[in-house]
Parts: structure tokens; C-alpha cells; sequence
């Protein structure tokens, strides 16, 4: 190792060691890296691909002490919001997407700098900045990528360090999960320390929650609720209802299930085909022998049903405000007691009325908050 290589180490070592001590959240993710370095990143840079820590010499000899920080500070928001991983989702364009990076994680350290008076260093003039981008693109990364301008040719050359994680899904989500880890380690000894603003708590906790699809939700919500035998001791309310006295279903199938449209406005025609496209597959999965539709702003605007061998089509009639509290009232005036129900909506809205005897599923195209009763999940991922 020749004496300049040994100086620049030097200078890197110093750096993180100082920030052990001024912000130990940093500090703990980059001491889970292993350090490399490679004079071949074009422009000379640092990239991670969350594991090693990759190093052009040429890059921290130019940096200040304290602008070693900033960059050391850049690289641990890039390993929270695991863009090395997000970046291979729908086949984003990799020089765009670390772009957008910068972008938002310079922001965000300036805004925790700013507002915390946090010790993250000083942004070098080389850094990418871009208020009017962070801002316009929701301070999120996937905000930021979505209205930024293809990459000219020159920055496509001119960003050779970018790292797009090419394992297995599989792979990708052991990966995630051993971050996630870290991340949440990282925090505690922060917090430990009583050095964590609660700034930065925010978007790790907002990080560290479980990304889970919709669809699956959905999908187990219902088939948790099927039956796989026949049974006397249960028997069929539709059945009964028609003077008739036959089992029930312990298993396959369900007898009906409910399903609610929000016609407020809030829900988009590519939202509703995404949902009805994982309805009906779960119809065929799940089999009920009744299917009830109802639509609904601040009250019941439309009702269809669908037995089990049709097929389920979702076609909205009404606008207007929001209300919950009609589409339970309906289903009890009608003498209609599902096995659950799911009802999509951007859940703005405080009137939800009593609490069903069923269970209730809410996808949510906007807020995320607290409901009476019921389970939440989310049709978009709500991410940074």
C-alpha cells in the first residue's frame, strides 16, 4: 500500500471515528461496510451495494474534513432507503434513479442539518442539489425520478458508479431483511445516545415498516375465511332463508362476501382495474356462493350482486362525498351478513358507524391513519 493510499485511509478512518462520537446512527451503518477502493468509479466517487463501501482515492482527496462527512452522511441514507435494491424495480433507468437519490438524500441532510443542527458535515459544491426537484417530487425518491429528464448521454457516461443489485428475488429479500437489521440497530444505539433527532427517527421508522404486497393481504384475508368441509353444525343461512336446511361450509368456498366502491373521486379507473383484476382471482379461489357489490359516496349509489359462476365486473355509477356508515346500513337493511368485506377507498372520512359483525378490510388509495374497526393496507407503497 503506497503512503498516499495510507493518508486518504487515514483520513477516511478519521472521519467515521468522529462521527461515532457527533452522530453514532451514521456512524453504526458505515462500520457494518466493508471498505474498497477502486480508482475505476467514473466520476470518483463513493457507492455502496450494502455490504462494501466503494472508494475512488481521488474522491476523498479532494473532500474537506467536514465535506467527508456529508458524503459519508449521503451513502448511510442511501443504505436506509435501500436504493441499491429499489433501484431494479420496473427496470428504472439506474443513472436517473441515483440522481434522484442525491437529490433527495443531499435535501434531506440540509433540512436535518438545518432544523437539528445535526453534525452531518458540509455539503461539497460538486454535490447534486436541487430544491426545486425535492421539493416538486415530494421530498421521495420514486417523486423525484418521476419527473426528472432522461439522463443526456454525457451523464450516462459520467455515472459508471452506479450499483443495481442483481440477485435472485429471493436473494433481494434476504438482503432487505439483514439491512433492515442493521438499520434498526443502528437507531438504538442512537437513541442510546440520545443523538437521534426526531427527524431522522421519522424516516427510519417509516423505513423499518414491513412493505407488504396488497394483493396478498387481500388474497389471505379472504381465504383465511374459507371453509374445506361441509358441515351440520354450521348450517347454510342462505339455506335457511329459503325454507331449505342443508350443511354449511366448513372449508371451500364461503357463502358470500361484500365488496365496497368509493365513488368520491379518489379512486382512479387504472386503481379500480388493478383491484378488480386481483377480485377475481380470488373469486375463483375462494368460490362464494354470492358476491355483493356496493357502490357508494355519501351514500349507497348502486348495488349489484354475482353468483358463483359469473363474472365479476365492477362498473362505478355516482360521485360525491364520503361515508362508510351507509355501505354497513345497507348490507344489514338488505338482510346481507358476509363472510367479510373489502371496501376501496382513499379512507378520508370519519363516519363509519357501528361496528360490523364481520370482518372488514379497508385498501386504501391515500391516508394510512387509525380506523374504529378493521384492518388497513395500502394499493400504493407510501415510501420516501
Amino acid at each position: 500500500m503506497t503512503t498516499a493510499l495510507q493518508d486518504l485511509q487515514g483520513k477516511l478512518s478519521s472521519a467515521k471515528t468522529a462521527l461515532v462520537v457527533d452522530n453514532p446512527f451514521i456512524a453504526s451503518l458505515l462500520c457494518s461496510l466493508k471498505v474498497s477502493w477502486d480508482d475505476k468509479l467514473v466520476p470518483p466517487t463513493m457507492v455502496t451495494d450494502g455490504q462494501r463501501l466503494l472508494v475512488c482515492p481521488a474522491h476523498i482527496e479532494k473532500l474537506s474534513a467536514q465535506e467527508l462527512r456529508w458524503a459519508l452522511a449521503n451513502i448511510t441514507l442511501r443504505l436506509v432507503f435501500s436504493c441499491h435494491l429499489r433501484s431494479r424495480v420496473s427496470a428504472r433507468d439506474p443513472v436517473k434513479w441515483d440522481v434522484a437519490c442525491d437529490i433527495v438524500c443531499n435535501g434531506m441532510l440540509e433540512h436535518e442539518k438545518r432544523d437539528n443542527r445535526s453534525t452531518v458535515g458540509q455539503r461539497w459544491d460538486g454535490a447534486v442539489r436541487d430544491p426545486w426537484f425535492y421539493e416538486k417530487g415530494g421530498k421521495t425518491i420514486e417523486g423525484v425520478y418521476a419527473i426528472l429528464p432522461d439522463p443526456t448521454p454525457e451523464q450516462e457516461a459520467n455515472r459508471q458508479g452506479v450499483i443495481v443489485f442483481d440477485g435472485s428475488e429471493a436473494e433481494m429479500s434476504e438482503a432487505e431483511a439483514r439491512l433492515h437489521v442493521q438499520i434498526a440497530q443502528a437507531r438504538d444505539v442512537a437513541r442510546a445516545a440520545g443523538t437521534l433527532s426526531e427527524n431522522m427517527a421519522r424516516y427510519v421508522g417509516v423505513e423499518l415498516t414491513p412493505r407488504i404486497r396488497w394483493q396478498d393481504v387481500l388474497r389471505d384475508f379472504f381465504t383465511r375465511r374459507m371453509a374445506t368441509e361441509t358441515s351440520w353444525s354450521r348450517p347454510s343461512r342462505r339455506g335457511m332463508a329459503q325454507g331449505l336446511v342443508r350443511p354449511g361450509k366448513d372449508g371451500q368456498g364461503m357463502e358470500e362476501i361484500a365488496i365496497a366502491v368509493d365513488l368520491s373521486g379518489s379512486v382512479s379507473p387504472d386503481e379500480l382495474q388493478e383491484f378488480l383484476t386481483e377480485l377475481r382471482a380470488i373469486k375463483v379461489d375462494c368460490q362464494p356462493w354470492m358476491t355483493h357489490v356496493v357502490y357508494f359516496a355519501g351514500h349507497v349509489t348502486k348495488y349489484e350482486s354475482f353468483g358463483q359462476d359469473d363474472e365479476l365486473m365492477l362498473a362505478p355509477d355516482g360521485r360525491g362525498g364520503t361515508a362508510f356508515s351507509p355501505i354497513f346500513r345497507y348490507l344489514r337493511d338488505h338482510d346481507i351478513e358476509p363472510a367479510a368485506t373489502v371496501v376501496l377507498t382513499d379512507m378520508y372520512c370519519n363516519d363509519y358507524g357501528p361496528t360490523p359483525s364481520y370482518p372488514v378490510l379497508w385498501v386504501s388509495t391515500g391516508a394510512t391513519g387509525p380506523t374504529p374497526f378493521g384492518t388497513v393496507t395500502m394499493l400504493r407503497e407510501q415510501s420516501l
